[in-house]
């Protein structure tokens, strides 16, 4: 059942944010800002914030999800793949995670 109300609750966020966006002159992906934060569960550490303009969902690795926060490991110069789908668009981001910030290596 829950699994059910997952991609329930993720699709209607999906519509929702497609709502937003149609009525937009521009429905280009933009990234605002991408950044380490400390994360409040002691067990994960560090976790990467990231914002973006007309995205309706992330896929991080493996996860699709809309939300706008990821738990990483505190592994040292590890790439991350962020694909950012939009309204008929997606880009995909290589991010490079440092000790103490987060480097976009690449945009596709």
């Amino acid at each position: 059942m829950s699994s059910s109300v997952n991609w329930f609750t993720f699709n209607l966020h999906v519509l929702n944010r497609c709502l937003d966006i149609i009525p937009r002159r521009s429905k280009r992906i933009k990234m605002l800002y991408i950044e380490y934060v400390s994360s409040a569960n002691a067990e994960s550490g560090r976790m990467i914030k990231y914002r973006f303009t007309n995205a309706l969902w992330y896929k991080v690795g493996t996860l699709k999800t809309v939300a706008t926060r990821i738990p990483v490991s505190e592994t040292e110069n590890s790439e991350i793949e962020i694909t950012v789908q939009g309204f008929f668009r997606k880009s995909i981001y290589t991010v490079e995670l440092k000790h103490d910030y987060v480097q976009v290596l690449r945009v596709a």
